[in-house]
């Protein structure tokens, strides 16, 4: 039946009486290094969208500005949410119902990669120089959950086609989609860009991890299929660009902990969370994700040359740290079989060929 409600898109404003701001798609313009949210597929209304920016804000401890040339505040940093819409109803006469849940369309897709991204990369003269698109794509840091990520990738594949489509060459794509940086939480599928993934084994949403993500989904597989006890949280490369960290508990209690909500902080950068496992620990390191991800931003934005993001192995390194000792030695090591086996097949694969 098509989006009878339009998707919204509005930014966290602590200086509203809501703390959000409507933003047109149409004017709207990336002048700063911005974290853009896209919820599950029940993220319908302005207030969805801001809670997740809200959380995005928390997890940073980013606040309003206490003195004057203060850096990393509320001045300097958006959190920018989309909320889409209402898709169907269902029913009829009396009985209809307003559906709960809903996505972006291909025309919503086609007009945010337009709007937003367009002109990261195409000036009034024509086409930006390389170093210019990559420090204007250093800015875009994308924070999603669940349904989330499926909405992040169709922007990526339609800004991808609508570059390549102009003549800019596939290297300097590739390029500038590396300065992206994606942290997502309990993700439908791996996003196509640098990023850290946040698995949960008791997603019971998501069961079996993201879509695309064989390390992940061969350890959680053979977690369930063997019953295997031991707790404790892994982090490794599921490929050159993605960070995988898979968590036996985030909570100490028997619930489905795909809700993005347990790892929320509040303003103090305190767990609002009380039952508390390894919760801190991965609410720490999705903080510290994005916290690299937008110091690059503003480096860049202060900056006459481009200054890359940093690599998947230096922020390995720093996630690493973060989890400390609820690293389980176990699960590390069944990661290495798991790798050393995909590597192998791979192997006998080209072999065969």
């Amino acid at each position: 039946m098509g989006n009878i409600e339009h998707f919204l898109i509005g930014k966290r404003d602590l200086n509203t009486e809501n703390h959000w701001t409507e933003l047109d798609s149409e004017s709207y313009r990336i002048k700063k290094p911005t974290v853009l949210c896209f919820g599950g597929n029940k993220t319908i209304k302005s207030k969805d969208a801001n809670y997740l920016c809200k959380l995005a804000q928390n997890l940073v401890g980013i606040k309003t500005p206490k003195y004057q040339n203060e850096i990393a505040t509320t001045n300097d940093i958006d959190f920018v949410g989309i909320a889409y819409g209402i898709d169907q109803t269902t029913g009829y006469g009396k009985n209809q119902k307003i559906a709960d849940t809903s996505c972006l369309t291909e025309e919503e897709i086609n007009e945010l990669a337009i709007n937003i991204f367009c002109p990261l990369y195409i000036g009034n003269e024509g086409k930006k120089t390389k170093d210019q698109i990559l420090k204007n794509f250093s800015q875009i840091t994308f924070l999603s959950h669940c349904h989330g990520a499926l909405e992040v990738n169709a922007l990526l594949h339609k800004i991808h086609y609508n570059m390549t489509a102009i003549g800019i060459d596939e290297q300097t794509v590739k390029d500038a989609f590396n300065q992206f940086y994606s942290v997502s939480y309990a993700p439908r599928e791996i996003v196509r860009c640098p990023g850290l993934q946040i698995i949960p084994e008791k997603d019971y949403t998501n069961f079996g991890g993201p879509a695309l993500s064989p390390i992940s989904s061969d350890f959680l597989s053979h977690r369930f299929s063997n019953k295997q006890s031991g707790n404790g949280t892994v982090a490794f490369k599921e490929n050159n660009n993605t960070i995988s960290l898979i968590v036996s508990h985030i909570t100490n209690s028997d619930q489905d902990e795909h809700p993005i909500s347990y790892v929320q902080r509040d303003e103090n950068w305190q767990m609002l969370e009380e039952d508390i496992a390894y919760g801190n620990e991965v609410s720490i390191a999705m903080g510290v994700a994005l916290s690299y991800s937008i110091a690059n931003g503003i480096q860049n934005q202060n900056s006459s040359q481009f200054i890359p993001k940093p690599t998947t192995d230096m922020l390995l390194t720093e996630i690493q740290s973060v989890l400390g000792k609820t690293q389980n030695s176990k699960f590390i090591e069944d990661v290495e079989r798991i790798k050393a086996n995909l590597t192998s097949n791979h192997h006998e694969n080209q072999i065969e060929r």
